[in-house]
């Protein structure tokens, strides 16, 4: 589940379809949202470029690839035939709940 104030970050960020476009999300919308209103959030999401935070969680790239091989998270690799590059994308609600069982975690040690 979302925090309130995480929701209204996620759907500031995520009202301009050009901004969508420029960081490569694919859009879908949350039927549920507690306040009955019908928030956007990306159903994936491309890693950061180095150097970078992603603009939904402020992780980096090296956070995610470390995630990867602790098996915390599986990342998406995306590639055409015979090329050599491709496209890494983020399930979002993957990076969500891992966030969610920390944060459950920590308050169950407090």
């Amino acid at each position: 589940m979302i925090s309130s104030s995480l929701r209204l970050f996620l759907s500031y960020l995520t009202k301009d379809t050009a901004f969508a476009n420029v960081i490569g999300v694919m859009r879908i919308h949350n039927p549920t949202s507690a306040d009955g209103s019908n928030t956007a959030y990306p159903k994936t999401f491309r890693i950061p470029q180095p150097g970078k935070q992603d603009p939904y969680f402020g992780l980096s790239r090296s956070w995610y690839y470390n995630a990867e091989v602790n098996g915390q998270l599986s990342l998406i690799r995306l590639r055409q035939k015979g090329k050599s590059r491709g496209v890494t994308l983020i399930d979002f609600s993957q990076v969500e709940s891992l966030i969610n069982n920390n944060m459950t975690k920590g308050q169950e040690n407090e």
